[in-house]
């Protein structure tokens, strides 16, 4: 198999496991890069950053923790599954995404407590009346909850 094809593989993967749920063609195709013989296909989450890499031989993931945890000055990654450039190694690699961005109850819990906390910081300032804020301020806080604070 040609590096081509391989790329060729790729898209027909990503297009069909991946642009169907939410990402954009123009956002993901971005990040794929083809050279001579090797390639790679570079797309991000709000914590990680995946880099899969291919090959007329290879297939493989590598994540990597777009935070730092205190104390440390450096980004976390992991290997994720890699093997031949398979089906079965494509499906693997989905699997292994998937699982490294899933939270626990707990962490998704405390996240849920604080943006609760943080809106009803908003919503309470001025005694609970925004006519005594600046307008942008208003405004500022209107756009907050629109994007923020799940309506009833």
């Amino acid at each position: 198999m040609l590096i081509q094809e391989m790329e060729q593989q790729i898209r027909k993967w990503v297009e069909r496991d991946i642009l169907q749920f939410r990402w954009t063609a123009v956002a993901i195709f971005r990040g794929l890069k083809v050279e001579k013989d090797r390639g790679t296909l570079e797309f991000w989450t709000s914590k990680n950053r995946y880099t899969i890499s291919f090959s007329p031989t290879y297939l493989g993931c590598i994540a990597v923790s777009r935070r730092w945890r205190a104390g440390e000055d450096w980004h976390r990654g992991n290997d994720l599954h890699d093997g031949p450039p398979t089906e079965e190694t494509w499906s693997a690699i989905l699997k292994d995404i998937l699982s490294y961005e899933l939270e626990s109850p707990a962490e998704a819990t405390s996240q849920n407590d604080l943006l609760e906390a943080a809106w009803g910081l908003i919503a309470n300032a001025g005694n609970g009346d925004w006519s005594k804020e600046t307008s942008e301020w208003r405004e500022a806080a209107n756009r907050w909850r629109d994007e923020y604070h799940e309506k009833p």
